[in-house]
């Protein structure tokens, strides 16, 4: 009989161990987890830091040591942007000189800030656009010669829903326009 309480005894006791194991084992790695949290948090001051420090002396590096860090950086940025403007070709856009907007490539005023893209003389004639491919289209048109878009006549357009097209050429806006892209007449907001 003593046998059998020993080895109850035993068992009993190896399945504390393993029970008080599991709850070392448990709050080991809530431990770990905090540290790394922490890490991560160090990480991203460090990186704020390091950008504060570029902004602040990216014009007049005084470090010998953090001049290849800056061209670094100026490079990457420079390549950046070269992307950005094959990504804007694609798209058929362009960046507007005045407030960086991206604009249509065909766009003769900014839609967001007014400025003028092309040369009044070249903006003169109101042009009207394929709602469908931005295809300046020819007076009288009844189909996009780019696109084969049905497209309606200015006075149809404007009796229909005047609310979504220029009212000084008749070209299609969107939400948010502030100026006319096509004649660059100011969107009055009703």
């Amino acid at each position: 009989m003593a046998f059998y309480h020993n080895f109850a005894g035993k068992i009993q006791k190896t399945g504390q161990d393993a029970l008080d194991k599991t709850k070392k084992t448990a709050e080991s790695m809530k431990v770990k987890s905090a540290i790394s949290d922490l890490e991560k948090d160090i990480q991203s001051v460090y990186t704020e830091i390091g950008k504060a420090y570029y902004v602040k002396y990216a014009q007049d590096v005084q470090d010998e040591e953090m001049i290849p860090f800056f061209q670094k950086i100026q490079d990457d940025l420079a390549q950046i942007e070269s992307y950005q403007e094959q990504l804007r070709v694609l798209k058929g856009m362009i960046k507007c000189k005045n407030c960086g907007k991206e604009i249509p490539d065909t766009a003769a005023v900014c839609s967001h800030c007014g400025a003028k893209l092309i040369p009044d003389a070249a903006v003169s004639a109101p042009v009207r656009k394929c709602p469908n491919c931005g295809q300046i289209l020819e007076e009288g048109s009844l189909f996009c010669t780019e696109c084969g878009t049905s497209v309606v006549d200015r006075a149809e357009t404007e009796s229909a829903d005047e609310s979504n097209v220029c009212k000084n050429c008749g070209a299609p806006l969107t939400s948010g326009q502030a100026f006319c892209s096509a004649c660059g007449q100011k969107v009055s907001e009703s």
